[in-house]
This record gives structure tokens, C-alpha cells and sequence, in this order.
């Protein structure tokens, strides 16, 4: 619903489900997912909402749900997974083509995007089969860095991951020192190309 004052309330989409918000990129075009429930045999709706027109986006074949979707400009990456399933949680880029899978490092099996910097580079985070292992990722074209890897990153803490990121490259990284008593550093870092 967008409502300017002086003018009538515009509904541009209702449904008897709920309804996800993504992403909304600068432009105002809005992502958001339509879920059915878990014990539904239907998929999850992806939808762009942008210029007035609301268009459903397929998914990746094996696909049941969506769970992120990261956008700006001519990018869009999203994760897709299935509830219930063995199929792994992983993130894909959109191309003229459809989907193309986000490759990730050896090790690792699920992916998640985070945010698309104005660069091009994509965030996100990667981890093993039981999520004990997880690493910050920046994926360009068909290659991917891990973060963790770079020598700015926090070598000290426990575990450290991106809370905040900005569209020019800032993240705002977290570095866990001690989970028994909860005391954590800050870093604020730019991912350039």
C-alpha cells in the first residue's frame, strides 16, 4: 500500500498468504516471496514489484523456496533452498538465461547472500554441512574470495561475521572474543575491488 497525502490509498498486491519482503532496492522496485505453509506441495512465490507491474520470477528446477534476495542495478543474487529436503541451501545470480549457481569454496556447502555493492561484488557467507564452520565470501563473475582469508580481517575473536553492510563496499564485522561471556570487537572495513 502507498499512500501520499491529499491522494487515495493504492493497493499493489494482496494475498490470503503471507507475504516476505526481500528487498527494496533504491529504485523502489520490491522483492517479496509468497509462502503457501510447510505442509503445502506448492512452491514459494519469488515477485518483483516495479513500475506499478508485479512479475512472478521462476526459480532454480529443484527449488521449493526463496530465502534472501540481494539487488541493485542490473544485479539480482538470491538463496533458494527446500524446506524438509536434501537438497543444500545455495545462492545463485540472475542472468538473461534464468539462475547460475554462486560457486563455493571447497569444504563448504551451503551459500547465502548478504548485499550487491555498487561495484558488483556479491556478500554473503558460506558453511559446512552442520553450520559450525561458516566463512564471509565476496563472489565477482564466476570466482569467489573468502574475507575471512584477507589480512584485514579479525584474526583474534572466536568467530567474526558482517552484521551491517553498505552498497559502496562498508561492512561493519563483528568479531566474537568470548561466547561464555559475550564480549566482542568492531571492525568497520571496506571490500573493494
Amino acid at each position: 500500500v502507498k499512500d501520499r497525502i491529499g491522494s487515495a490509498t493504492k493497493v499493489y498486491y494482496t494475498a490470503p498468504f503471507p507475504l516476505n519482503i526481500l528487498e527494496i532496492e533504491e529504485n523502489e522496485t520490491i522483492w517479496f516471496k509468497k509462502s503457501f505453509g510447510l505442509k503445502s506441495q506448492r512452491r514459494d512465490e519469488l515477485l518483483k514489484a516495479s513500475g506499478g507491474k508485479i512479475q512472478t520470477i521462476p526459480y532454480p528446477l529443484i527449488y521449493r523456496t526463496v530465502d534472501r534476495v540481494v539487488a541493485t542495478g542490473t544485479i539480482v543474487a538470491a538463496t533458494f533452498g527446500n524446506t524438509a529436503e536434501k537438497e543444500p541451501i545455495r545462492s545463485f545470480i540472475k542472468n538473461s538465461n534464468g539462475w547460475k549457481e554462486l560457486p563455493i569454496p571447497p569444504g563448504y556447502i551451503f551459500s547465502y547472500v548478504q548485499k550487491v555493492f555498487n561495484s558488483g561484488l556479491i556478500l554473503g557467507f558460506v558453511t559446512d554441512q552442520n553450520r559450525a564452520e561458516m566463512k564471509q565470501v565476496v563472489w565477482k563473475d564466476d570466482s569467489v574470495a573468502i574475507l575471512n582469508d584477507m589480512p584485514s580481517w579479525p584474526k583474534l575473536g572466536q568467530f567474526s561475521f558482517v552484521t551491517r553492510a553498505t552498497r559502496n563496499g562498508n561492512i561493519y564485522v563483528r568479531s566474537v572474543l568470548n561466547t561464555d561471556v559475550g564480549t566482542s570487537e568492531n571492525y568497520l572495513l571496506n571490500v573493494g575491488l
